[in-house]
Formats: structure tokens, C-alpha cells, sequence
């Protein structure tokens, strides 16, 4: 320390909580050596209804302040990137900038604290058109105004006072290091902001919100770590207006249905239509190619595929997973039995596939199991625990809601050094060849040839000897699943169990 004040120099800054001491000291010299700018900040106060001694003419200023900085709002909300500011002395209004994040989020958007105050172009404080001031050094410049109209004047160059004035000390970030470490063992965080903070600059501007950037549409491209962050930080996936919106744009890209009800108005209304339809087109327009490349589009661009299951639910799930599956084991009345094929998808309600369950979507996951039953003569009670979290990580559709992508299937048993092949024919003779050259055979198809939204079933068709048996397929005919029947040809057998409404759309087999 330096003076008998006890003033700190740049020699004393050591961590955040000496640094930020530091600014509000050399704020608070500056303000008080300039008249105007002091008197700026008291009349800002004012109108904010700090310094007013009146409680209710300081709760109505307060009210008053916050709406015109707010649009309208009556909140007093936390500042994040993107927030829209302007100066009292600029032409144009800008966009609080962030980079690095702080590791805060508020419906996505980064949480800025009271160091956000670089001013310059890449970092927290952009220019804000022309300045009134006529005292600058800058260079006179012409630009458009927000009516159109020709401005020419001096460039804003702002220098800021010290740092963000009026933050709100009740909620500290940890800045992790991005502006200036701190002692891990006495972490002190800085106060974040709220569109009740401002900013000073120098030549005689006040800085403040306009708004807190909390409405703005947050965007996949402002995360440098790509879509795992931008996932991780927005609430998007329950936003019903993507779902909403989503809809109307599947049904303005669709053939004109005559039979399209006038009142679909609703966001149900308008779901139900767009899937009902782009079902029906689907089915009866698009290639098995196309439908195979549109669920593997979906599994993995997850702004379309309502997305990711999260690390949480998948290791939440197995824990789940593998304490059910121990405890039915071994009990000959219950709905697992280990190294036995699983054909009673229907009893599997209480194990989870996402934030769903086994007996809605689980059939690509069973299909798989028994593959690998069949190849391997043995399977575990973990050893399906642990493929519900495989496929959870890469190959769920629409979170798991439409199944597994038939490519996911494919790849696994290629990682897992099986020789795979897949086919998408519905020629006879190809079919039963292909069902010759392997081992085992795993089918997915359309259990509605003329609607994609009546869903998609994917099963498992072994081998014993020359004979053909399907798993896990239950036959409407019959009253019973297809594994008490065999069959001579794979053919036969896919016939037999689409009863004339199913339709495949691909064939993966696995050999040694």
C-alpha cells in the first residue's frame, strides 16, 4: 500500500477481489476531480430513484427506470451477452459483447459480471456510432440513422470509467481465471449486473441497458464448443414454439391435402397435422434410402432430433437399468431371463431408454440383444444395461421416442468387428440370398406401409439350421409372437409377419 490512505497501486493487485478494489478506487479519483462527470452519475442515480428520500417516489422512479431500460418490463433482470446497450451521447444502440463465457447461463445466454467493461471492437464495449461530443480525436464519419436519415459526425471511441456501476453484489461470479486469477482456497467472484447498471465513459456518455438480452434467440454459433455446449445451456429442447414452428414449416413444404381440416390452429392442431401428413408422404413418396438417411440425420443434427439424451439421464438410466434387470433375473415369472431372446417388449415398461421406456421404443435395443445372443450363444443382464446407454449416446431418434437409426445398428456391430451388410431391397430372390449369407439378420420396417407416423418396429430373425425364426414380433393372426413359428425362407417369414401392413425398409446382416 501506498500513502497514508492506505491507496492501493498496480503493485498491490495480486487477485480478483484487489483488482476490482483497485478500479472502483481509480473510478471514484476520476469522478470526483470532474465536475460533469460526477454530476452525470448523481443525476443517473436520481433518476433511478436511488438517492430519492421519498419511498414511494423512489419505488415509482425505480418501477419507471426499469421499464424504459427493460422494454417495458417491470423486472429488474440480470444482464447477459447480447444485451442491447446505448449511450447518452451515441446514435446507435449495440450489443453487450462476452467472450470468454463465465461459465453462467440464463435460458442459454452468459451471465456477464462487473469486469465485462472492455471497450473496443472484439471485446465488451463497442463504439456506439457518432458521438455528440465535439472534442473528440476520432475521425468524422457518415452514417445511416434508424429513420433512414444521413448522420455525419465525430466516431464514438468510448473510454470507460472504472467498471460497471450499481452491479448486484447479492450474486457473485467466479471468474475462473478469465479476467484475473483468484485464490482457490478464498474465492471472492464478481458482482454481476442487471439493467439497473451503467457504465461512465470519459468523454461525458452514460452507458446503460436497454434491455437484459434474457428474449434474444440464442444461437448454436455463439458456442465455440459447438453443439455439446450449446445442448448443455438452453432450455430449447421444451420450447414448444420450435415444435410449433417446425410444423408449419413441414406443412408448407408438403403437397396441399384436401382433406386438411380449416381450423388446425392450435399448436397441437398444427403438430398433429404436419407428423400425420409428412407420415403419409413419407411412405408413400420417399425411398427406404431416404427414410434411412432421414433417421440418421435425426439421430444425430439434434436441433431437429429433440435431442441429446443427456450424460446425466444415460448414467442415471444404467443404474436404473441394471438393478432391475438383477433383480428379475433368475425368477422365471419375470420379464427378463438371462441368455434367453427377449420376445415380450411390451413388459419392458419399467426399464428406461432415454426419458422414455423399453416397452415404447426399445425394439432396435432388444433386436440387438438378441443378435448378439444369437452370434454369442450367451448375454447378461449388463450387458444390456450397457447397450441402452451405447445407443442413449449415438443412434437414438427424436430422443429415443422413434427408436434406434438402423445406420447406428450397422455401425455398432461394425465396431464391434462382426462382418455387417445391409440391403434395402424388397426383391424375393435378393432377400432370401441375403438371408442365406449370414448369420443372423436384424429388420426394420414400417409397421403401417401407408403411414410413417403409425411407427417403426425392428426385429431380430435367427437361424436354427434351415429354419428361420423372428424375435420379439408379435402376430395380430396368431395372438402370439412369431418365435413359436419357423420358417423356411426370409422371405416367407417377412411376409408372413407383415400380414400385409408392414413394409421393410432395411435388412442388416451379421456373420463371425
Amino acid at each position: 500500500m501506498s500513502g497514508e490512505d492506505n491507496e492501493l497501486t498496480l503493485h498491490d493487485i495480486v487477485d480478483e477481489s484487489t483488482y476490482i478494489q483497485y478500479q472502483k478506487q481509480e473510478q471514484d479519483k476520476i469522478l470526483a476531480a470532474d465536475e460533469n462527470l460526477s454530476k452525470m452519475v448523481q443525476n443517473q442515480r436520481i433518476e433511478k430513484g436511488i438517492e430519492e428520500e421519498n419511498e414511494e417516489e423512489a419505488m415509482e422512479k425505480i418501477k419507471q427506470y426499469l421499464m424504459e431500460h427493460n422494454e417495458g418490463k417491470e423486472h429488474n433482470e440480470y444482464l447477459v451477452r447480447g444485451a442491447e446497450l446505448q449511450c447518452s451521447c451515441g446514435s446507435h444502440n449495440r450489443k453487450l459483447n462476452l467472450s470468454p463465457c463465465h461459465g453462467v447461463y440464463i435460458k442459454g445466454h452468459p451471465v456477464v459480471h462487473e469486469l465485462d467493461c472492455i471497450p473496443g471492437n472484439g471485446f465488451n464495449i463497442p463504439w456506439f456510432g457518432i458521438c455528440e461530443k465535439d472534442d473528440l480525436r476520432t475521425a468524422t464519419i457518415i452514417l445511416t440513422g434508424k429513420n433512414g436519415e444521413e448522420l455525419r459526425g465525430l466516431q464514438c471511441n468510448p473510454v470507460i470509467v472504472g467498471i460497471w456501476m450499481d452491479s448486484f453484489d447479492g450474486t457473485k461470479i467466479k471468474d475462473n481465471g478469465n479476467k484475473m486469477a483468484d485464490d482457490p482456497e478464498n474465492p471472492v467472484g464478481c458482482n454481476t449486473l442487471t439493467v439497473g447498471s451503467f457504465l461512465v465513459c470519459q468523454h461525458g456518455g452514460i452507458i446503460s441497458p436497454v434491455n437484459s438480452g434474457q428474449d434474444r434467440t440464442v444461437e448454436s454459433k455463439e458456442f465455440k464448443e459447438g453443439w455439446n455446449a450449446y445442448k448443455r445451456v438452453t432450455d430449447w429442447k421444451d420450447d414448444k414454439r420450435i415444435k410449433f414452428l417446425g410444423s408449419k414449416q413441414v406443412l408448407s413444404i408438403l403437397p396441399e391435402d384436401k382433406n386438411t381440416k380449416e381450423d388446425s390452429s392450435t399448436e397441437e392442431d398444427v403438430l398433429e397435422e404436419a407428423m400425420q401428413r409428412f407420415g403419409q408422404y413419407v411412405a408413400h413418396n420417399a425411398t427406404s434410402e431416404q427414410v434411412l438417411d432421414a433417421m440418421d440425420f435425426l439421430s444425430e443434427f439434434h436441433i431437429l432430433s429433440y435431442f441429446q439424451i443427456g450424460e446425466e439421464t444415460i448414467k442415471k438410466n444404467h443404474e436404473h437399468n441394471l438393478t432391475e434387470l438383477k433383480a428379475a433375473k433368475g425368477n422365471e415369472d419375470s420379464f427378463y431371463i438371462d441368455n434367453a431372446y427377449i420376445e415380450n417388449q411390451a413388459e419392458w415398461e419399467n426399464i428406461q431408454f432415454g426419458p422414455n421406456n423399453m416397452a415404447h421404443s426399445g425394439c432396435g435395443i432388444i433386436a440387438t440383444y438378441n443378435a448378439l445372443l444369437a452370434l454369442e450363444g450367451q448375454m447378461g443382464e449388463e450387458d444390456m444395461a450397457d447397450l441402452i446407454s451405447t445407443y442413449e449416446k449415438d443412434g437414438a431418434v427424436l430422443e429415443g421416442d422413434y427408436g434406434l437409426s438402423p445406420y447406428a445398428i450397422y455401425n455398432y456391430f461394425q465396431s464391434q468387428g462382426y462382418n455387417v451388410e445391409m440391403i434395402t431391397s424388397w426383391e424375393q430372390e435378393d432377400i432370401n440370398k441375403f438371408g442365406q449369407d449370414h448369420d443372423t439378420i436384424i429388420v426394420t420396417i414400417y409397421n403401417n406401409q401407408d403411414n410413417l407416423m403409425n411407427g417403426l418396429h425392428t426385429i431380430n430373425i435367427t437361424k436354427k439350421g434351415d429354419k428361420y425364426i423372428a424375435h420379439n414380433a408379435y402376430n395380430e393372426k396368431d395372438g402370439k409372437y412369431a418365435a413359436s413359428n419357423s420358417y423356411d425362407t426370409l422371405w416367407e417369414a417377412i411376409v408372413e409377419l407383415s400380414d400385409g401392413e408392414s413394409k421393410p425398409i432395411s435388412f442388416i446382416g451379421i456373420s463371425k
